[in-house]
């Protein structure tokens, strides 16, 4: 059996059936698609002549033209690598036909390029129905963008579900200005493409075109160029200003922009991204309440927008009004999550992932990355913390802000000043029961005057607005709300009640290793006693009839996040306790990296380091390297990143993968900030190995990588 050298490939069990499955599910797509798909047609060349199908994905291919299509697949031709294992000895194949599949997510057509080797090359595109079309130039300049939109996209995603070949598609200037050009011909088609997860509706401004070009040159630090393109886009659109504004603002050109706004607000004054946009930069100022007056009016402006109302979440917090805080986050609307543009294939019959010939890392090749399946404690692998997703991720990291900022007993009694507690509700439906039964036995028959009860709001995921921003702003305008549901801190303590005693941590354990009392016993002492919301005006109110309905996902969060604190508080106390006996402290590979994420999430820095680090020592991890690569830029560390980005720059490249915009922006980074000349020379006296110095020295060939801001 033939397979290609340096190219993951897969046989296919019929031929073409890769092909087949792809034309089911056009019609499902869309945003920006799936990668592109190439399948080639090998055929024995003696014997029964018989036809077999095998196929790979790539992505970052120049797909502006048949052409260039044609031009990579002949280039496979020379790509085969001896390999008898389907065949026996004597049986050799050739390559007689490849079929490259590229999704246009403007037009939502898949794109089908069909050269016969040797022969004829045939161009058609496949619409959501499955029928032929013909293609033109503006179909092929759709194609070409959506290329690199994905590249850009998705190439610092990870992806468990297929491997597929990632290459540069922006190594020089030439192929810049024409991906520039691109965009700029079709930015205002932009919206058609869908948004981030943190957006309801996509805009002009902001959508995967957008977002992928401000990553763009975030990545190259050509901010020059983006204000160029920008300025231009302006003259025929108004709300061009809010990108031109931000790249300003990235250039360091602070009172452009600040004149840019302050001119676009009159003419734009209910742009919410506007109002969003200024709210951060004068956070960063430390402008508190101005910043919180603007985030109020983006609120104002985009009710139905998770981002807004995470901006306003995140004004309070800074302000330290953490009821107001905890009260916007629970208005946030919370969006779905839709998975990827994928494309599903059916059971391939063999794989071929080889090791390239220049990747020696031992580390890399024999060990490979942690395995999901790896034995490990099933308290850390069933953490619920760990399968949040879109908005409920970003909710979920501003609760664990707060817990940060005020702890866990202060956190557990802003909540029950705020929310209706079970205990409250029961409470108040009781005296309610009786208050109507009174009633009734008193009133006249025939007469039945109505007695305001207390109903039970119906608790969905869905977002209803509880509050406008102004009532939320103004502290005591919240409506009267209960629950009938039994979501709040009966579930937890319940929850308290089943803790493992087998784990030896106790009260005192939670009080000297994380500093707060042991959370039951709080839990409880709030249901014996209802706290009393006291507002600004000194006023002090009934307990109940002011508080508000918590969303039932931000119920199931703060149970997350305790799950996460008590898990977190066992391991600390193990470890103080193991260093007490001066006995060492073992977990496997995969226990170490998911402590360290877990001691992340709770802004852990120093215990999440060394976290990490233990892990490492066992086994290679991509993520403890991506997340000590954050640490390390945050630290100023230039000599740990760079061996972080060798390490991660090594594994893409095993895995086939030679595009990571993340990585080229931190090399970029740390070169702004070093020189190349240290750079240069650190990674000369490093310990890096022969292939991974080559490696590196791909960031350094790189056109415009010199092409940087100071910061």
């Amino acid at each position: 059996m033939e397979f290609l050298r340096n190219v993951p490939e897969f046989l296919e069990t019929e031929p073409e059936e890769s092909i087949l499955a792809r034309n089911i599910q056009v019609s499902q797509w869309k945003e920006l698609g799936p990668p592109d798909l190439v399948h080639l047609t090998k055929n024995q060349i003696v014997g029964s002549r018989k036809e077999v199908g095998s196929y790979h994905f790539v992505s970052g291919i120049d797909s502006s033209s048949s052409a260039t299509i044609a031009a990579y697949i002949n280039s496979l031709q020379y790509a085969f690598a001896q390999n008898q294992s389907f065949f026996g000895k004597n049986q050799t194949l050739k390559l007689t036909k490849g079929v490259y599949c590229c999704f246009n997510a403007f037009s939502k057509l898949d794109m089908r390029v069909s050269v016969t080797i040797p022969g004829s090359v045939e161009t058609f595109a496949i619409d959501d129905r499955g029928r032929k079309t013909e293609t033109n130039s503006q179909l092929w300049m759709e194609t070409y963008l959506s290329s690199i939109l994905r590249s850009l996209k998705y190439s610092n995603k990870d992806s468990s579900a297929k491997v597929v070949r990632r290459l540069n598609p922006l190594e020089n200037l030439e192929a810049e200005q024409r991906f520039l050009d691109a965009a700029e011909k079709l930015f205002f088609k932009g919206p058609f493409l869908g948004c981030e997860v943190d957006i309801q509706i996509a805009t002009l401004v902001s959508n995967h075109l957008t977002d992928s070009l401000m990553q763009y040159f975030r990545m190259s630090g050509r901010w020059e160029f983006a204000a160029n393109m920008f300025e231009k886009l302006r003259m025929k659109e108004p709300q061009v200003a809010i990108l031109l504004a931000q790249t300003y603002l990235e250039m360091d050109e602070e009172v452009k922009a600040v004149k840019l706004m302050s001119s676009c607000i009159k003419t734009l004054p209910m742009n919410w991204l506007l109002l969003d946009l200024q709210s951060s930069f004068l956070r960063s100022k430390n402008e508190k309440e101005i910043a919180l007056q603007c985030a109020n009016k983006a609120v104002s402006a985009a009710p139905v927008e998770f981002r807004s109302w995470a901006t306003l979440t995140d004004c309070y917090i800074e302000s330290e009004k953490y009821d107001l805080a905890l009260l916007t986050l629970n208005s946030c609307p919370m969006l779905n999550v839709f998975d990827r543009d994928d494309v599903k294939m059916p059971p391939h019959k063999a794989e071929n992932l080889p090791i390239p010939a220049d990747c020696d890392l031992p580390e890399i090749i024999h060990e490979d990355d942690i395995s999901r399946d790896e034995i490990a404690d099933q308290s850390l692998i069933r953490l619920p913390s760990l399968t949040l997703r879109g908005t409920y991720a970003q909710a979920y990291t501003r609760l664990t802000i707060l817990l940060e900022k005020i702890g866990w007993d202060e956190l557990l009694k802003v909540r029950s000043m705020v929310f209706v507690m079970e205990e409250e509700y029961r409470n108040e439906k009781s005296k309610n029961a009786m208050a109507t039964s009174a009633q009734k036995i008193q009133e006249p028959a025939g007469h039945a005057e109505t007695i305001p009860q207390i109903e039970s709001d119906k608790k969905s995921t869905d977002f209803e607005p509880t509050a406008s921003a102004e009532e939320i702003n103004d502290e005591g305008a919240a409506k009267e709300t209960t629950e009938d549901d039994e979501n709040s801190n009966s579930a937890v303590c319940t929850s308290l009640q089943n803790h493992d005693a087998d784990s030896g941590v106790t009260d005192d354990d939670y009080r000297s290793t994380y500093g707060v009392e042991k959370p039951s016993q709080i839990i409880e002492r709030q249901l014996d006693q209802p706290a009393i919301v006291t507002h600004t005006n000194g006023n002090t109110d009934a307990p109940f009839h002011h508080k508000r309905l918590c969303e039932r996902w931000l119920d199931h969060l703060f149970m997350v996040l305790y799950e996460d604190l008590r898990v977190y508080t066992i391991w600390r106390a193990e470890i103080a306790h193991f260093r007490t006996q001066t006995m060492m402290y073992q977990k496997n590979a995969l226990e170490w990296e998911i402590l360290g994420d877990l001691a992340s999430r709770l802004h852990h820095k120093n215990e999440a380091i060394e976290a990490f680090s233990k892990c490492l020592e066992l086994k290679f991890s991509t993520k403890a390297w991506k997340r000590l690569l954050d640490y390390f830029e945050e630290a100023q560390d230039f000599s740990n990143g760079l061996t972080a980005i060798s390490k991660l720059t090594a594994f893409n490249h095993r895995w086939y993968s030679e595009f990571s915009p993340d990585l080229i922006d931190s090399f970029r980074r740390i070169m702004a900030r070093e020189g190349m000349v240290k750079v240069r020379s650190t990674m000369a006296a490093s310990t890096m190995t022969a292939g991974s110095r080559e490696l590196m020295k791909r960031y350094l060939q790189l056109q415009w990588v010199n092409a940087f801001e100071k910061y």
